[in-house]
């Protein structure tokens, strides 16, 4: 099971003419149905060990003192490969790029343990602190330690915050405060965090925010978007484009942010036919490991790439339409397999059925995987039993396809099935949003 964070959509409907273009598209060709809701535990539900509940005993092993370590297939032992092509990613510190511009600190294990100190200043507001392996080994996080002596624990009330560990086996994008009921758990000061690893050490580094928190920056990367003439040279004055992007910005608006700088990327011209269509997870891993840094200072590593593709097509039926490397996602990493978002371009330009504006429905994608990346998680997962750790967001117990308009939290944008008029965010998930550092 990866942490690979999926919107699927439930509507199934056909393209109809494209906007701006002269003609019609042949009905053959503009008829692209969208699959139903996928069934399965590749997204972010809340329990880990598939056992239909979201428990503190994250690997199934009944016990929640803090030995348990990942193991998210349920095999009874940890997954440091979770693609299960024999090369974990990403493959640890040791190979991160010589443009890495945090201070890296790294301990060693003793024991199968690893604690980890850091200090945070006096005048921070939220921080995350990104343990990753040396060699790519796994790791699972434990507690931290406050200055006061309180205890986030990983295996009780926090254990929402394990998920990354126990999907992408390298690495835990921890953020504190989560959300606002934990906002106690902040504090200034020398903070210890421990870890179980299979590895020799772990490496860290700490990223603090200080400030108001209303600005996300991009790079955005289309990837063989040819039959919309979208390029990373006219991207920025790209109406169809933009449109998208202004839709994203609407709804993602609500929690006071706002679009910053926005870099468009060019991807790699050898490497664009291999992966303008997503077929599996393997060829996501493959399109974001061509994130290139944005620069060799923090401001511009602390930005989001995102991938615009020219369809998902997963061999495994899911419906998927776009995806989140993590909720949250690690800030400033780049030039992994686990460096950003990705979502489906084939929309963009089109009128859908129903009077639907196809580049509004792609801003919409965009914004939620944006979230997922950001901290957010889906309001309620397909099963009906699992759902965000946020007070103020409706759960819906009963998912069936049959009746998903008359859950309570359908219209959030965080509702697992895409549809237009899910875009509203609560006064929770604006909270998780500013306290992400990738928000500036």
């Amino acid at each position: 099971m990866k942490l690979i964070l999926r919107i699927v959509v439930l509507i199934v409907f056909a393209l109809g003419t494209a906007f701006g273009s002269t003609g019609c598209v042949e009905e053959s060709e503009a008829e692209r149905p969208i699959p139903l809701p996928f069934e399965g535990d590749g997204d972010n539900d809340r329990e880990a060990d598939g056992d239909g509940d979201s428990s503190s005993d994250p690997d199934g092993d009944s016990s929640s003192d803090g030995d348990s370590s990942p193991d998210p297939d349920g095999d009874g032992s940890p997954d440091p490969d979770p693609d299960g092509d024999g090369d974990p990613t990403p493959q640890g510190a040791d190979e991160l790029s010589g443009n890495f511009p945090f201070h890296l600190h790294c301990e060693s294990a003793s024991n199968n343990i690893v604690t980890l100190n850091y200090t945070i200043s006096s005048s921070a507001t939220s921080y995350m602190v990104m343990p990753i392996t040396s060699n790519g080994g796994w790791l699972y996080p434990i507690r931290i330690t406050t200055p006061s002596g309180t205890i986030i624990d990983f295996t009780e009330e926090n254990a929402f915050q394990a998920r990354g560990a126990q999907s992408m086996g390298a690495l835990n994008p921890t953020i504190i405060p989560a959300a606002p009921q934990f906002q106690f758990q902040f504090e200034a000061g020398d903070h210890s965090y421990r870890l179980q690893t299979n590895d020799t050490e772990i490496c860290f580094y700490v990223v603090e925010s200080t400030s108001s928190n209303s600005q996300l920056d991009l790079n955005i990367y289309p990837v063989g978007l040819d039959d919309m003439d979208i390029t990373a040279d006219n991207a920025s004055t790209h109406p169809q484009l933009q449109a998208m992007i202004s839709e994203a910005e609407s709804i993602l608006g609500q929690s006071g942010l706002s679009l910053g700088r926005i870099r468009y990327v060019e991807f790699p011209p050898d490497a664009v036919d291999g992966l303008r269509v997503m077929r599996d997870e393997n060829d996501l891993f493959e399109l974001l490991s061509h994130s290139q840094w944005p620069g060799t200072d923090v401001d511009s590593a602390m930005s989001i790439n995102l991938f615009l593709v020219e369809q998902f097509s997963f061999s495994d039926g899911d419906g998927v339409l776009g995806v989140s490397m993590g909720a949250p996602g690690a800030a400033g990493l780049h030039d992994t397999g686990l460096s950003g978002v990705a979502l489906t371009g084939e929309y963009i330009g089109y009128q859908l059925h129903g009077g639907i504006d196809g580049n509004a429905f792609t801003g919409n994608i965009m914004a939620h995987e944006l979230g997922h990346f950001l901290g957010l998680q889906h309001t309620s997962e397909l099963d009906g039993q699992n759902y965000d750790p946020l007070e103020d967001t409706p759960e819906c117990t009963n998912m069936s396809t049959n009746n998903l308009t008359n859950c309570p939290d359908w219209g959030n944008l965080m509702f697992p099935v895409a549809a237009p008029q899910n875009n509203t965010l609560t006064s929770d998930q604006s909270f998780v949003i500013g306290v992400n550092p990738l928000t500036k």
